[in-house]
């Protein structure tokens, strides 16, 4: 394989709230712009590990042969599934921070409780 013709193709659903009644405090105001933007840094850090495996994928494959070349490529994209997981597990969701009147004073991210299962797509390959 001289050429490998790969398409990574990513899109990201940022969060945004509307207002509700009665209207946020300026403290939930920003407790909640907090939240949107460690969903969105969470986002954006799923997109650089596409990136990144998509990439090795790539530099890999060329150079062998067809047949090699697509198992590489289907291995490290299980791989690329793999990292993502453990990227969920260790923080893939958010978390609030209670005071000693169970007020919301803060929002964090936080590990998932299940573990995800992306290689589990239709035609992954994994």
């Amino acid at each position: 394989m001289k050429k490998v013709n790969y398409t990574l193709k990513t899109k990201i659903a940022h969060p945004r709230w509307a207002l509700g009644h009665p209207l946020p405090t300026e403290q939930q105001r920003a407790l909640l712009n907090k939240a949107v933007e460690l969903i969105k840094a969470h986002e954006i850090h799923h997109r650089e590990i596409a990136r990144q495996f998509a990439q090795k994928a790539v530099c890999a494959a060329v150079g062998r042969s067809e047949g090699a070349a697509r198992k590489i490529i289907t291995e490290t994209n299980c791989d690329g599934f793999r990292a993502q997981e453990k990227f969920d597990l260790e923080q893939g969701s958010i978390a609030v921070v209670l005071n000693s009147k169970a007020e919301i004073i803060d929002v964090k991210t936080a590990p998932l409780d299940t573990r995800p299962n992306y290689s589990k797509f239709p035609d992954s390959g994994c």
